[in-house]
């Protein structure tokens, strides 16, 4: 089994820190692959085990190197209301249904 995850890197800022970052997850057992963006102080990690596990692995491992991280979590995407002559959408599925003044 292969997860893979994206996670914010604090104090991330050059080359170097990269190389840090990828060197300290690269020799960690359980990480398959690592990709670390220092423009976006970011990374996705795939692992072989399930997604918590590699999250701590690769947590740990960012630790020891000497930075912090935090899992990237995107929102879900919203569905546009059909049919509503107030509104242009992205309504969560629990308010589509509104009340028009008129």
């Amino acid at each position: 089994m292969s997860d893979t995850v994206t996670m914010r890197i604090e104090g991330m800022s050059c080359g170097h820190c990269v190389s840090a970052v990828e060197r300290a997850l690269r020799a960690t057992p359980g990480i398959a692959g690592v990709s670390v963006q220092v423009g976006r102080a970011s990374m996705a990690v795939a692992g072989m085990e399930e997604r918590d596990r590699v999250i701590t692995t690769a947590l740990g491992a960012i630790g020891v190197a000497g930075f912090s991280a935090a899992l990237e979590v995107q929102a879900p995407k919203l569905e546009a209301a059909s049919g509503c002559c107030c509104c242009s959408g992205g309504h969560a599925p629990s308010t589509l249904s509104h009340k028009h003044s008129r």
